[in-house]
């Protein structure tokens, strides 16, 4: 069975509910993500639950960063 951790990291502006949609969608089609998801109050902050071994939060945000939004951890 594979690890599972969550990982949050906080966008630098919210990208609008169809490229929040776009995200989630291109995450979870990763191998390795098993859920993605915004938080319902702070469209901002994207919660990814993920295989550690496969994904930190860098490589997350270079995952972001690459489809044109910009992230950063979340504190």
């Amino acid at each position: 069975m594979e690890q599972s951790e969550r990982k949050t990291l906080t966008l630098d502006e919210d990208p609008g509910l169809e490229r929040r949609q776009e995200i989630v969608a291109l995450l979870e089609w990763e191998p390795g993500i098993q859920r993605a998801w915004f938080e319902h109050d702070d469209p901002r902050r994207l919660h990814v639950e993920c295989d550690p071994t496969r994904f930190s939060e860098a490589t997350l945000i270079d995952f972001v960063d690459r489809h044109g939004v910009h992230a950063r951890v979340a504190e």
